[in-house]
C-alpha cells in the first residue's frame, strides 16, 4: 500500500541573503565513489554544512531531489519529474538515505500513475509562487527544504566539442532557487565527480561555498554503508 504523500514541517534554512540577489556558485572536483553517488555525496555535503555552522548543529536539514519518474509511464504532455524529501540528520549514514530514496521514489511513481496531474501550469501563476516562496524563506529563515540537490547524471565533455573546441570539463553551475537557499548539482565523467553549490549572492558568500566544498572533500567516505 502506498504510504499517504503529506506536507513535512518547515525546516532550517541554509545561507539566506535578505533579498532577491544573483547566483554566485563554486565548484569541486571528488573521486567517483563505487555506489550510491547521491547518497554519498548528500552524507558528505550535510556533514560539511553542519561542521561550518554552529547554528546548523542540532537543526533539522531536508534535501530536494529532482526525480526523473517517466520509467513505466505512457507517452504523453504530462510533466513526468518529481520530487522526494530526504531528512538529513546528525547521524545520517547512506544506507539510511539510500532506503528512504527508494521508498519515496516508488511512492510518487504510484502517485503520478493514480493523480495523473494535468502537468503544467501558467507561467505568471510559477512566477508568483516563486516570489512568495523566496518572501517567506527570507522572514522566516524556515523552507520546505534546506536544499536542492540534483544528479544530473554522466556529463562527458567530449559531447560538448564543436569545430576547434574541445572541452576537458563539463559541469552545470546551479541556479538560484528562492524556495531553497542552497543548491546543488552533481555531473560525472570517467572517475570524476563535479560538485558545484550556488546560493544567491550576498556578502562573504563566495568564501563560504568554498569552505563548504573543501569540508565537503573531508567528509567524503566512499565506503561508509
Amino acid at each position: 500500500m502506498r504510504r499517504p504523500m503529506t506536507r513535512r514541517a518547515p525546516v532550517h534554512a541554509v545561507l539566506v541573503p535578505d533579498a532577491p540577489r544573483p547566483t554566485t556558485w563554486v565548484r569541486h572536483a571528488l573521486p567517483r565513489p563505487p555506489s550510491d553517488v547521491t547518497c554519498t555525496a548528500l552524507v558528505a555535503l550535510a556533514r560539511a554544512l553542519r561542521a561550518h555552522t554552529p547554528t546548523l548543529q542540532d537543526a533539522r536539514l531536508r534535501a530536494s531531489l529532482p526525480v526523473d519518474l517517466r520509467a513505466g509511464q505512457p507517452p504523453g504532455q504530462c510533466n513526468a519529474t518529481g520530487f522526494v524529501r530526504l531528512d538529513l540528520a546528525p547521524t545520517v549514514r547512506v544506507a539510511d538515505l539510500r532506503a528512504d530514496l527508494s521508498a519515496q521514489r516508488a511512492d510518487a511513481a504510484q502517485w503520478l500513475t493514480e493523480v495523473r496531474p494535468a502537468g503544467w501550469l501558467p507561467r505568471w501563476l510559477l512566477r508568483r509562487l516563486v516570489r512568495a516562496a523566496g518572501a517567506r524563506v527570507r522572514a522566516t529563515h524556515r523552507a520546505d527544504e534546506s536544499l536542492t540537490f540534483s544528479n544530473l547524471g554522466v556529463l562527458e565533455p567530449v559531447s560538448l566539442s564543436v569545430p576547434g573546441l574541445t572541452p576537458t570539463v563539463a559541469f552545470v553551475a546551479p541556479p538560484a532557487q528562492a524556495g531553497a537557499p542552497l543548491f546543488a548539482t552533481l555531473t560525472g565523467a570517467g572517475d570524476t565527480l563535479h560538485l558545484c553549490l550556488g546560493a544567491a549572492e550576498h556578502p562573504g558568500l563566495h568564501e563560504k561555498l568554498v569552505t563548504i566544498l573543501r569540508d565537503t572533500t573531508a567528509h567524503w567516505a566512499p565506503t561508509e554503508s
